[in-house]
């Protein structure tokens, strides 16, 4: 096991996510969702790939997708009856973002808090209370391959508040 969380569906689609990072890594528009399987591009991948993964998983992730884009894949994907739940993400240019970004950093941490050291091994203790966490808060949690960054550049940042 690759530090798989979660329900046994929910642990399921994180195993099947994983098996297909080599698949993800070789396909332009298709990423990995942390737990399941996601399409950047509709019309690149095409929905015969979408409907594939929608059969198989039940799930497909959309991400960074414009409104009117947004819209035509809802309305494609109620014609087969899937539901599509959408949020917010913050957007903006390079520039906009590392300057947003440097001024939280330069702030630091709110008092109480402090930074560790992210997980290192799947199927290690620490990664599982990140997991646990995760769920607790209710997040789906990512496996434990992906919040160590065994499967790609990713870091899980922790912060321990006061006890």
């Amino acid at each position: 096991m690759s530090g798989y969380f979660g329900t046994q569906i929910q642990q399921r689609l994180q195993a099947q996510a994983e098996a297909s990072t080599a698949y993800i890594n070789a396909t332009p528009g298709a990423f990995q969702a942390g737990r399941t399987m996601g399409c950047d591009d509709p019309e690149q991948l095409g929905w015969d790939w979408i409907n594939e993964f929608l059969m198989r998983d039940g799930v497909c992730g959309f991400r960074l997708i414009s409104a009117p884009k947004a819209e035509e894949i809802k309305s494609q994907l109620m014609k087969q009856d899937c539901r599509f739940d959408t949020w917010e993400v913050f957007r903006a240019d390079r520039a906009t973002a590392l300057a947003a970004c440097e001024a939280l950093l330069i702030r630091g941490l709110p008092d109480g808090l402090v930074q560790i050291a992210g997980p290192t091994d799947p199927d290690g203790e620490y990664t599982k209370q990140v997991q646990t966490l995760m769920a607790s808060a209710g997040v789906v949690p990512f496996s434990g391959s992906l919040l160590t960054g065994a499967l790609g550049p990713a870091r899980t940042v922790v912060g321990l508040g006061p006890l």
